[in-house]
């Protein structure tokens, strides 16, 4: 039997159920962000070894996963660091107008473009689990503008469906001073609704043979802890002229 994916119903509509304003937002917002949390855990990439992570506890993504990401919580804004930690916050959503530099007030730290998103796991153990990403670094922006690429295109074709189901995988490459860097990347394995349950795939004709006892499973052991310091902090490096790339699975 197919294993059966749940996408959660996301709350809110599309502003007047036009689906022309939402790929002016993704147009507008695009060309605003550039590439040159109340509640919610927080996904991150690890910067050692290009592996995803989320919550306190830094527990590890699994391998296999799918996330559905929530358009109607696209933002994009500014965010300041300061010693390793955010010292201020400036989002908007895209279907208001663009957030400015000069609505940032001084808080003795640089201001840098940021953008965010909300996903919602939707298969395997982490099933329910609704995080934040939130990112300022080239990679984590650049991703940011290909999803919208993505989700243009889409909505030209399937305007109903605008819900990236994804899996979360890294990509690396050499630079030239800073050695293997990883960049995140949400890669679209399908789209659903904003309120879509997946039905369950019909079973093939089983054997009639009698059930067989199948063995005790073993305890399932938590997932290990990552410690790894993250790739979304201020001072990231600049994107190298010549990159080698080359897509990259998590590590167990």
């Amino acid at each position: 039997m197919a294993e059966k994916t749940n996408v959660i119903a996301f709350k809110g509509n599309l502003p007047a159920l036009n689906i022309n304003t939402f790929q002016k937002a993704l147009a507008t917002t695009k060309n605003a962000v550039g590439v040159t949390a109340g509640g919610k855990q927080f996904l991150k990439l690890a910067k050692n070894d290009g592996a995803w992570i989320y919550g306190q506890k830094d527990t590890a993504v699994e391998d296999g996963s799918l996330w559905a990401i929530n358009p109607m919580t696209l933002q994009t804004g500014f965010v300041a660091w300061k010693g390793g930690k955010p010292v201020g916050k400036k989002m908007g959503s895209i279907f208001n107008s663009p957030i400015t530099a000069d609505q940032c007030h001084d808080v003795g730290a640089k201001w840098d473009e940021a953008v965010a998103f909300d996903l919602t796991c939707i298969s395997g153990e982490d099933t329910g689990t609704v995080c934040e990403y939130n990112a300022n670094s080239y990679g984590g922006r650049k991703a940011f503008t290909d999803l919208m690429d993505a989700l243009m295109k889409q909505s030209s074709i399937e305007p109903d469906k605008i819900v990236p189901v994804v899996e979360l995988v890294s990509d690396e490459y050499e630079h030239r001073e800073y050695g293997t860097t990883y960049n995140p990347v949400f890669e679209i394995k399908s789209w659903a609704t904003m309120s879509q349950e997946a039905a369950e795939e019909p079973a093939a004709d089983a054997p009639k043979d009698p059930p067989k006892e199948e063995p005790k499973a073993e305890a399932e052991q938590p997932r290990r802890r990552r410690t790894a310091a993250v790739t979304d902090v201020p001072e990231t490096p600049a994107e190298p002229e010549t990159p080698v790339r080359r897509q990259r699975r998590r590590a167990s």
